[in-house]
């Protein structure tokens, strides 16, 4: 029994110390663990303390970086002030020079000098041929060259012009201004030959009477860009001498501009009353403020003698629910009269579309390399001038009456085909694609009075009423859009010349102005 109490004892001693040594095991396998775990939070530290050091560097680098830049910029910025000065500098000397052109230039029109604020204008006795004596082909071609003369001396007046109110050289603004340089026949073979019996003499006959229409075209040309480059003078029609007035050049060119900023299209602004500024802008610059369009001359005006539609200029102020003038909006059956003429006791209308146009075009624009070119309409209206369209085909305005608001031009004179119904492909088998192209028409007011005009056009386009620009749209390419752009415009009593110039991309192109009579 005593044996095996002692048996038992040394059992329970023996677990006891499997127990204690199982026991220490666990701690010391704890520990290792803790131990382990210690060496990856300092294998971690290290590494963020390597990653902190790296970031420390490359912030100490950036901002290394950032000074250099910055004494970069600041040099830069030094070098463009000081071209700005050289700039600024070339722009003094080329508006000077254009001063000096536009004077050499006027010299050709005045056989007497005059003082200007800026420059004299030197007296100069006008080398005319002598015409007496000359058969009548020599009369005829001495009338042709003079025309060419004029044209040119014409052109660096509107360029020297276009130079000092845009502050661009004269050499570019040259570059920008085409002017009527007419296609003249060649009638100089007819008019020096001689019958050689009674069939010639029809045809003599009309040669001469050829020569006597195109005289009488050259000479309405002639007065009509003499009339325009007088408009130098501030709207002076008085005295044979020209003279310019800087002063005078400045306030149509804060003019023009300000002009500018009410037509051009803005997606904030969609209707704009420019009545005010048209009637302020005519009265300070002579009643040619963005210096385009130019008088009419030759023809009639369109739809001479077609029924002219009719309408009641509204009450100033607008009627209620107008907003006291305020721009209309557009029914979903929008409907309009044809017209040009608007009377005080016309047939009433709300709407009326401008129906009756003189169409010139196409010019070339391959690349809309030609979107700020200012081609023979925006310097002077011929209606019954011939030009060098694109692919140098003679162009000449054709008359077009509309049976709608929206406007396709047929471009019947310009390519094979003369459709009036054309479709997207007829524009591209026809070449009139990436054109520019312009209307013309006159509008006749019993009485002086302000009205919306809604404008729209596929693509980018332009208007003037009595040369003041009214409209300007994107050049973004974009369909035709009855209500693309609303004016509120001044139209004078009597005639108003309006002026529009269309831009056609790609397929077709329309435009339309329309007037609202409410």
């Amino acid at each position: 029994a005593a044996a095996q109490k002692q048996a038992d004892a040394a059992a329970r001693d023996a677990n006891q110390a499997e127990n204690k040594a199982r026991s220490a095991k666990g701690r010391l396998e704890s520990a290792q663990r803790r131990l382990e775990q210690a060496r990856n939070q300092a294998q971690q530290t290290a590494q963020r303390l390597t990653q902190a050091q790296a970031r420390l560097e490359q912030a100490t680098a950036e901002a290394g970086q950032a000074k250099a830049k910055a004494a970069t910029a600041e040099q830069q910025m030094v070098e463009a002030q000081a071209a700005a000065r050289v700039l600024q500098a070339e722009a003094m000397l080329a508006q000077a020079k254009a001063r000096q052109a536009l004077a050499t230039a006027l010299q050709s029109y005045t056989p007497t000098g005059r003082v200007s604020n800026d420059f004299v204008v030197t007296p100069r006795t006008n080398e005319l041929p002598n015409v007496y004596g000359m058969s009548l082909a020599g009369m005829y071609q001495a009338a042709v060259d003079t025309e060419t003369r004029l044209t040119e001396s014409y052109k660096r007046i509107r360029a020297a012009e276009l130079a000092m109110l845009r502050r661009i050289p004269l050499k570019r603004a040259m570059e920008l201004t085409e002017v009527a340089r007419t296609v003249r026949p060649d009638l100089k073979p007819l008019l020096e030959g001689v019958a050689r019996g009674g069939e010639d003499v029809p045809a003599m006959r009309e040669a001469m009477e050829n020569a006597g229409s195109e005289i009488n075209a050259m000479v309405t040309l002639g007065y009509s860009m003499l009339s325009l480059a007088r408009d130098l003078e501030g709207g002076s029609a008085g005295g044979p001498g020209l003279s310019v007035s800087m002063d005078w050049l400045k306030d149509k060119s804060a003019q023009t501009d300000a002009m500018e900023g009410l037509a051009a299209e803005d997606d904030a602004e969609r209707a704009k009353d420019l009545s005010g500024a048209m009637q302020g802008a005519g009265a300070a610059v002579g009643g040619n403020a963005s210096g385009s369009g130019g008088a009419a001359s030759g023809g009639q005006g369109p739809g001479a003698g077609a029924a002219g539609g009719g309408g009641r200029p509204g009450p100033p102020g607008g009627r209620p629910g107008w907003g006291m003038g305020g721009p209309p909006s557009f029914p979903k059956t929008f409907a309009a009269l044809p017209g040009r003429k608007v009377r005080a006791g016309g047939t009433p209308a709300d709407w009326m579309y401008v129906d009756s146009w003189h169409i010139l075009g196409p010019f070339d624009n391959a690349g809309r390399v030609n979107i700020e070119k200012k081609f023979p309409p925006e310097t002077v209206v011929d209606l019954s001038a011939t030009y060098t369209g694109k692919r140098d085909r003679p162009i000449k305005w054709e008359f077009y009456q509309a049976p709608e608001a929206r406007i396709s031009p047929p471009f019947d004179g310009y390519s094979a085909g003369g459709r009036r119904d054309l479709r997207p492909e007829d524009f591209v088998a026809r070449d009139i694609e990436y054109i520019i192209y312009y209307a013309y028409t006159e509008l006749w007011f019993e009485q002086a009075t302000d009205l919306w005009v809604a404008i729209g056009s596929d693509d980018f386009s332009k208007v003037w009423i009595d040369d003041q620009l009214i409209w300007a749209s994107g050049k973004q390419q974009k369909s035709w859009r009855v209500d693309e752009g609303l004016r509120k415009v001044h139209f004078k009593k009597g005639l108003n010349r309006v002026l529009y110039r269309i831009e056609n991309g790609w397929h077709g192109t329309d435009f339309s102005l329309v007037l609202c009579l409410k």
